[in-house]
């Protein structure tokens, strides 16, 4: 009966422990099935871009930084990803391959939930969904280069007004990603100065594609270089008949009829459409 009674504290804190360990394990695949894995990715991505490849290499960043890749609650599954190209991708646990990544996702998360969160983990208390900080990191940015396009085209009516919870935000973060003042003036730089609806508009002009006009404009400049160049060397060499420089305006002329045609037939199938 003694013995019972000295092991009863050793038994209820074994259980105690326990149920810790479980409420944990059950709030953070909680927030893994809430939280987006394709936006956690693109924070991974704007993590590497705009933080780590700006590093000095006496930067410091604090363990309580969110802005780190390796608190990504997803970072055992992404263990388990084999990427060898963008459209092809297997399961390193079990070997299927698949089509792009967002299909190994979800196929990790039907099938591996249980690898979400290993046993031998002792790091669980310290992730999060990077997702929640896209808002800081303007994730959509590192979407494919036609999504962007589409994004910047649809912030063309962008307030300023709009970024300023996410500023307020991205200033709370930064504060706690600097270990040192010089630090936290360039994390401002490279992140909270980005947003701002100046921003989108320098990138609306980087991803902007040109218009039909545009392009029937560029290659009449062209052409015109092309005739003066010719011109120009027909008056330099003796040899240069008049005749050569005929064929090459008759051969210019029909690229430029060409040009137009072409032009045409691009907007009257717009209009059509």
């Amino acid at each position: 009966m003694a013995g019972l009674v000295a092991t009863a504290p050793c038994t209820i804190l074994c259980l105690f422990a326990f149920v810790v360990a479980s409420a944990n394990d059950i709030s953070l695949h909680a927030m893994a099935a809430k939280c987006s894995r394709q936006a956690s990715r693109q924070a991974e991505e704007a993590i590497d871009t705009l933080i780590n490849s700006h590093l000095q290499p006496d930067d410091m960043v604090p363990a309580s930084c969110p802005l780190q890749q390796d608190r990504n609650i997803f970072k055992y599954h992404n263990r388990l990803r084999d990427l060898e190209s963008s459209s092809h991708a297997t399961c390193s646990s079990c070997g299927k391959a698949f089509t792009n990544v967002d299909f190994l996702d979800q196929h990790l998360h039907r099938r591996h939930s249980s690898q979400l969160l290993p046993s031998q983990a002792n790091d669980t208390d310290t992730l999060l969904c990077l997702a929640d900080y896209c808002d800081v990191l303007q994730c959509e940015v590192f979407d494919q280069p036609a999504t962007v396009r589409v994004l910047a085209q649809r912030k063309s009516d962008c307030s300023d007004q709009s970024f300023k919870l996410a500023q307020q935000h991205c200033l709370e973060v930064v504060q706690q990603c600097s270990a040192g003042r010089l630090m936290e003036q360039r994390l401002r730089r490279r992140i909270c100065s980005r947003l701002s609806c100046d921003f989108w508009e320098h990138l609306r002009e980087d991803t902007r594609s040109l218009s039909p006009l545009e392009i029937a404009q560029f290659l009449f400049g062209c052409t015109c270089l092309m005739l003066s160049c010719v011109w120009f060397l027909a008056l330099l060499n003796d040899d240069y008949s008049a005749e050569d420089t005929t064929d090459w305006l008759i051969h210019v002329l029909n690229l430029k009829a060409i040009v137009r045609r072409e032009t045409a037939l691009r907007t009257s199938s717009r209009q059509d459409f």
